[in-house]
């Protein structure tokens, strides 16, 4: 199974690239949770909820309601799941290079 998996190129990609969308979508939860933590316990009125220098979520009114920002969201998740593949792929490029299986 894992031999199949590994020259199965397509499936391989195709499941990195969900399980990136996923990551993605999960560090975009987690930084957005940690902004209405911080909103809640400062007592802010606004907050921009932003990493690697883009925001992706506008948090107003003392944590009540937030505006995300669908662009840079879409944007950081693509690269994300981009990183992710290529990662993946140079491991079992590696791997296959040495002769593993």
């Amino acid at each position: 199974m894992l031999r199949r998996f590994s020259t199965s190129k397509d499936l391989r990609i195709g499941i990195e690239i969900i399980v990136g969308i996923t990551l993605s979508f999960i560090i975009n939860f987690i930084m957005i949770s940690i902004g209405y933590a911080i909103t809640n316990s400062e007592k802010l009125k606004e907050y921009s909820v932003n990493y690697f220098g883009l925001v992706i979520y506008k948090i107003k009114n003392y944590g009540n309601k937030g505006i995300p920002v669908s662009n840079n969201m879409m944007f950081i998740g693509i690269v994300l799941t981009i990183i992710f593949v290529f990662i993946v792929e140079w491991v079992v490029y590696k791997r296959d290079k040495n002769g593993r299986v």
